[in-house]
């Protein structure tokens, strides 16, 4: 077991939308360039993928990765997205993995020593409204962990 956890968080604003060709290149050099060896977890939002899409964008992560998907919701399938991708060096620890409000959360549970340690990944409504009613939402299904 490592002694420090990388974790990248990266809002990609749109693999999937219409003329994104640009954020794709950009996303495919920084995950051949900066994620071998050096980054424990990658935190994905806003892919804009649908489930046919999401195959593709998973073979381009380079080494051994497990990858946890959650297709994008709302009109045309075209909206948020996430995903978690977690190095092989954490996969011994790794417990469980699940899915809080379909396209706008998940998480993934780890056990450390006796500690059971939890991550989540949330893209949120830019409505205060709607991201309120999105962290109800959450906060009624997040599964007890100690960290």
């Amino acid at each position: 077991m490592m002694d420090r956890l990388n974790i990248i968080s990266w809002n990609v604003r749109g693999l999937g939308g219409k003329n994104c060709r640009k954020v794709r290149s950009v996303f495919r050099q920084q995950l051949r360039k900066s994620l071998v060896g050096r980054i424990d977890i990658l935190l994905i939002q806003e892919h804009h993928l649908n489930e046919q899409r999401i195959q593709k964008y998973g073979n381009m992560m380079p080494g051994k990765w497990r990858q946890f998907w959650v297709p994008a919701v709302g009109d045309n399938s075209l909206k948020a997205g996430l995903c978690i991708a977690l190095n092989d060096t954490w996969l011994g620890s790794f417990l469980q993995y699940g899915v809080l409000t379909c396209g706008r959360g998940q998480y993934v549970i780890f056990q450390i020593g006796l500690k059971k340690w939890g991550l989540m990944n949330i893209y949120a409504p830019n409505h205060a409204r709607d991201r309120a009613i999105l962290w109800e939402n959450i906060l009624s299904q997040v599964p007890s962990v100690d960290h």
